[in-house]
């Protein structure tokens, strides 16, 4: 099997809704890094998975939606009064915006943009991860 990958980095803050309870409940920012990968058991033509400038389109997609936005759940109420009243950069996630649901997010957008991926990772720091992958 071969794949690719083509990482993107963007800042954005967010925090975390209850059930949960800990330190991340308050808003507080992070540099993400996305890495999206395409899998393919052949090559293209031009002896390629894909050609990563291709890709393009998926970096436009979270620098126009994400860097620099508040990441807000759908069920969070005041924050988001708060970001809609103050004119604030924001994005809508349904559930907590952890990178969990975040890396769910990039991979349907990018398959959206037509996009057959094959993994999203989303890192908020350097040491911490989570990804989506449909099996």
């Amino acid at each position: 099997m071969y794949s690719i990958s083509k990482s993107y980095q963007f800042e954005a803050a967010h925090r975390l809704i209850a059930p949960y309870s800990g330190k991340c409940n308050s808003v507080h920012g992070h540099s993400f890094r996305v890495t999206v990968q395409l899998s393919s058991r052949t090559l293209n033509s031009c002896d390629m998975v894909e050609d990563f400038s291709s890709l393009k389109p998926v970096g436009e997609w979270i620098m126009a939606y994400l860097d620099h936005a508040t990441i807000v759940a759908a069920a969070d109420q005041d924050l988001l009064h708060w970001l809609k009243a103050n004119q604030q950069k924001h994005f809508i996630v349904s559930g907590s915006p952890t990178s969990e649901i975040l890396a769910k997010v990039i991979f349907d957008q990018a398959q959206s943009l037509g996009f057959e991926l094959a993994k999203v990772v989303v890192s908020e720091t350097c040491t911490a991860s989570a990804s989506y992958a449909e099996e």
